[in-house]
Formats: structure tokens, C-alpha cells, sequence
């Protein structure tokens, strides 16, 4: 019968039957599975995922994953105590140098900030108390000091200060006449070497305000003064009615940049030369600033020394000890403080 029905059929007949019943899909199938296996250098056998038996689209359970493992448990720290329920820090102090002697000045001075910071950080009552203890410490000391520089001082005519100037309000009154008195002295011995350089400008209310003091000056300390009008206007008061037009541009040499302007003037005995010109101020000035002004300027130019100046003060030339010192010498200075007294006392004798 087999034989028949394959005569019946023939061979070419049979294609289309084994094609219907092995179709291709479950190669297909078995391609996309060993696809899908996970890469690794060693070979996966097919009958993790295909047997005759189970089929193509056979799950096999997956063994039960293992539990975690519980984690070790870490020691719990006891909560910290309240602040309330913390003892009060005990104040400590810095310690001290090898060097530093307690209660001496330096150790005071070293300790006073340390416990003064931690007072205002922690103002507890022993903190607070501790500063204000050694503060008290320092004070005292100062005090005892105080009251022997006092003792020290006074009579001692490289120390008192009353040997120079008095400080009685009696007294200062009658310093202050003669150290008047004095500065007039000098301002008249100037006006022989001096002169004043007076620019103004006429139609400026400060230059009209300014010239009756200049003129004061001139007659009273016999200065003579040189009046340059910068605008080519006279002053309404007249007071320089021999005034001349700066057409040189001497106050723009001199940096004239406001008016009234008042220049110490020194010839210097060359024709057409101005002289040696000193600045004594450029604005508006009392009569008395006009006058401690041409003072300073004749001493920059070294027309008067350091003694005058300090008599137009109402003082006495005090006795300078550094410059006693520096001319004695280092050598012959003695370092201990006991032998410094009538060192220095020979030395200003």
C-alpha cells in the first residue's frame, strides 16, 4: 500500500506534504532562544531550554533565592545629657612661660586678654570673676605706679613739665604776653630779610575780606608787601593802591589755585630774580594764623631756629635727653638703671 500510494504521489509530491507538516517556525524559535543566552566564554547546552519531552517553551521553576542575611546590628550610643545637666566648665588659665614671673607685669599683661576673651565667651560667674580679679590686679599696680611718677616728677627739671611752660590759668597769662611779645620781636627782625607776595583778585569778595588783614601785617611788623592782582581789577578797599597786574604768570609758577594767596618772598640780591619764594597759605586766614604762618615759613628757610619756635610757644628750649644721650655716646652709657640718674645729670651739668 506504501509502495502505491508513493507510485500514486511520486516524489515530487511529497514536498509540499513535509513542508506542511515540519514547517520552519520552530527553528526560527530555537535560533531567537540560543540568542537570547547570556554571552560567556564557555559553551550553554541546549537542554537547558529544549528536551523532546518538554518542548521549546518549557519554564523550568528557578530555584528560590537565597534570604539576606540580617545585618549586624551596631552598638546604639547612650543619648548626651541636656545642656542644663552639664557641669560648668572651671576656668582655666593659659600656662605660663618659664620665663614669665606670676602676678609681674608681663604675666599680668599676657593673662588679662586670655581671661577677658574667655569671660566674654563663656560669661560664666568664675569666668567673669577671674577677669575681674586680675584686672583689679593691673589697675592697682597702675595706680602705685601713677602715684610714684608723681613723686619722681615733680621738682625735677628734666621731668617736670611746669619748667618748660606753667599750667596755672595765672600763670599762662603772663607765658602768653611775652610769647607775644617775642613773635612781634621776630616778625620785625624778619621784616628786614622778607617780604610777603599778596595775590588777589578784585572783584572776589574773600580778596577784598583778606587785604585789610595783609595791610594790618605790613603796618604793624613793617613787612613789605608786593600786591599782584590777577584779574587786573583793584581791590574795592584800595588797601594797595600800588598794586601791579601779574602778566608774567608768576602765580601759575607758584600753583596759585584760589585767591587770596600769601607767599614768604627772599630776595636773593639777583636782578630779575624773584628770590627764594616759600608758601604761607592760599585762602582766607585770622591775622594771628597769618602770622604763626610767615613764622614757619622763615624757619623752613632757616631764618630762625627750633629755640624761637618754642618760645612763640609761651615754653622754655627743654632739655632733650635722647640728644644728650646720642651725644655722649653708646659706649659711655651705662646699662644699668641705677648709674643712668647721675649719668644723665653730668651729662646736662
Amino acid at each position: 500500500m506504501r509502495e502505491g500510494f508513493a507510485a500514486r504521489r511520486g516524489p515530487s509530491s511529497l514536498r509540499p506534504s513535509l513542508e506542511r507538516t515540519m514547517p520552519h517556525r520552530p527553528f526560527a524559535l530555537a535560533l531567537i532562544a540560543v540568542l537570547a543566552l547570556p554571552a560567556s566564554g564557555a559553551a550553554t547546552p541546549l537542554d537547558d531550554t529544549f528536551t523532546p519531552a518538554r518542548g521549546w517553551f518549557w519554564y523550568r521553576e528557578l530555584p528560590p533565592e537565597p534570604e539576606p542575611e540580617p545585618a549586624a546590628e551596631l552598638p546604639v550610643e547612650p543619648p548626651a545629657p541636656p545642656l542644663a545637666e552639664l557641669p560648668p566648665p572651671a576656668p582655666v588659665v593659659a600656662p605660663v612661660p618659664a620665663t614669665m614671673v606670676p602676678f609681674s607685669a608681663a604675666w599680668v599683661r599676657d593673662q588679662l586678654p586670655e581671661l577677658r576673651d574667655r569671660a566674654i565667651e563663656d560669661p560664666t560667674p568664675e569666668n567673669v570673676r577671674a577677669y575681674m580679679l586680675l584686672q583689679r590686679v593691673a589697675l592697682d599696680m597702675a595706680s602705685e605706679f601713677e602715684r610714684v611718677t608723681a613723686q619722681v616728677v615733680q621738682g625735677d627739671p628734666l621731668l617736670d613739665e611746669t619748667f618748660q611752660r606753667p599750667l596755672g590759668p595765672f600763670a599762662t597769662q603772663v607765658v602768653n604776653v611775652q610769647a607775644a611779645a617775642f613773635k612781634n620781636e621776630l616778625l620785625r627782625r624778619l621784616a628786614d630779610a622778607v617780604g610777603l607776595l599778596f595775590f588777589f583778585e578784585g572783584e572776589r569778595p574773600t580778596s577784598a575780606r583778606q587785604a585789610p588783614l595783609v595791610r594790618h601785617l605790613q603796618d604793624r611788623h613793617e613787612l613789605q608787601v608786593l600786591a599782584l592782582s590777577l584779574d587786573g581789577a583793584p581791590l574795592p578797599g584800595n588797601e594797595f593802591p600800588d598794586y601791579q597786574v601779574d602778566r608774567t604768570g608768576l602765580a601759575l609758577q607758584l600753583g596759585v589755585e584760589r585767591t587770596p594767596a600769601l607767599f614768604l618772598l627772599i630776595p636773593d640780591g639777583v636782578p630779575g630774580s624773584p628770590g627764594i619764594v616759600d608758601p604761607i597759605g592760599q585762602g582766607m586766614f585770622t591775622a594771628p594764623e597769618l602770622e604763626q604762618r610767615i613764622v614757619l615759613a622763615a624757619a623752613r628757610q632757616g631764618l630762625l631756629d627750633q629755640d624761637d619756635l618754642i618760645r612763640i610757644g609761651g615754653q622754655e628750649p627743654p632739655v632733650h635727653v635722647g640728644n644728650l644721650l646720642r651725644a655722649a655716646g653708646d659706649g659711655l652709657v651705662p646699662a644699668d638703671p641705677a648709674d643712668l640718674i647721675p649719668f644723665l645729670t653730668g651729662v646736662r651739668r
